[in-house]
């Protein structure tokens, strides 16, 4: 129906244009060229009505959302149970950046936090003289991008009793967003909203998950450290 209409305004100004055309003359320009003018038009007209009857009225252009990465209150809660237990086993929510083991006999150890990490030790069961460090990251998305493995991992060293934990303290991270032009946005019920968001800050929580040797007795930090109890 709505191609019969325009098909029917195509025609009646393909009328007038020809009537038009036989009793005006527009100086400095030929007959001929009107006429070859007059027919372009109406020819771009026609192509252009069958091209817009042709796309579909729904789902033409489909916007999806998602909430992947928004940490709320409800899973923030389920993150902090897993974290205390040391469960990090689930790779939806926690992501693995690097690892490191070190050789240690003393009794004693200060953690130095540089950056108030979020920092967890577990006593094994076993005196295996080795202090294992694990790096995680929560897993985040910003503004629909992944961007957990965009960011560098944590530093760790060891030196004499002393395990210091580095981490940077910002995040340069570079992300291209094309916005929607005009053609594409006027099909869309929230055009002014699509092609204008604006940058908003992220934070990606960083745990350092600490396996200390059965036989290791003292652990100091000048953070708070949080200890797992089996």
């Amino acid at each position: 129906m709505k191609l019969f209409s325009l098909m029917i305004i195509i025609l009646i100004v393909f009328i007038l244009g020809i009537i038009i055309i036989k009793k005006v003359k527009i100086p400095f320009i030929s007959s001929g060229y009107q006429k070859k003018f007059f027919f372009l038009y109406c020819f771009l007209l026609i192509v252009s009505a069958v091209t817009l009857n042709l796309i579909p009225q729904k789902n033409f252009i489909k916007t999806e959302t998602t909430n992947e990465g928004l940490v709320t209150k409800s899973n923030r809660d389920n993150i902090s149970n897993l974290i205390s237990k040391g469960n990090f086993q689930d790779s939806k929510i926690f992501v693995q950046k690097d690892n490191w083991s070190f050789n240690y006999s003393d009794k004693k150890l200060k953690i130095i936090n540089s950056n108030n990490m979020k920092v967890v030790v577990d006593r094994k069961n076993v005196d295996d003289g080795k202090i294992e460090v694990l790096n995680y990251m929560i897993n985040t998305t910003y503004q629909g991008i992944n961007i957990t493995n965009m960011t560098s991992p944590s530093k760790v060293q060891l030196t004499k009793d002393e395990l210091v934990l580095v981490e940077d303290e910002n995040y340069k991270v570079n992300i291209a967003q094309f916005n929607l032009d005009f053609t594409t946005s006027q099909f869309l019920k929230n055009a002014s909203t699509q092609n204008n968001q604006s940058s908003l800050g992220f934070f990606i929580d960083t745990i350092m998950y600490i396996k200390i040797p059965k036989s290791l007795e003292g652990i100091e930090s000048n953070d708070i450290i949080e200890m797992i109890k089996h």
